[in-house]
């Protein structure tokens, strides 16, 4: 079976004049461009007759149905994880290791590994609540930019 829409895009100011004509296509089926197809019940021998169909490319299907498609979406995502922890870490390190000569001049001076610790982990939450901000701002206004283009 087969289903055959038509919409009008009417403007509210001038509503009876605008409906288009319909051109009489054979067998009295109607269309906008005067063409048939299967769906109106044409037959290839027709003269107005066009090839009406949805590229399988367009349909969707369920993941089962495409392993490979799951497995690629699966390792692209996990590299995307894997490669934004390491960016991650390789600047928390860079931090540490630039407050590094600071650490040892607290431990000279009686601080306890407890404190430095707590030193630490405030610093990589300090740095974690600004990451997180930048990049929430960033991901929006981005987003945000790309979503006005796809529409």
């Amino acid at each position: 079976g087969g289903l055959t829409c038509g919409i009008w895009m009417i403007p509210l100011w001038n509503l009876p004049a605008t409906r288009p004509q319909q051109a009489a296509g054979p067998k009295g089926q109607t269309s906008e461009t005067g063409y048939t197809c299967d769906t109106m019940g044409g037959s290839k021998e027709d003269s107005n007759y066009v090839i009406a169909r949805v590229s399988p490319a367009y349909q969707s299907g369920a993941l089962t149905d495409n392993p490979a498609m799951l497995i690629s979406g699966i390792i692209g995502v996990s590299l995307i994880v894997i490669t934004g922890n390491l960016i991650i870490y390789n600047i928390f390190q860079i931090s540490v290791i630039q407050d590094i000569q600071s650490y040892g001049q607290l431990k000279t001076l009686g601080t306890t590994k407890r404190q430095i610790k707590r030193l630490i982990n405030r610093q990589a939450l300090r740095l974690s609540l600004i990451g997180i901000l930048i990049g929430m701002l960033a991901g929006f206004f981005v987003g945000r930019a790309f979503w006005i283009r796809i529409l």
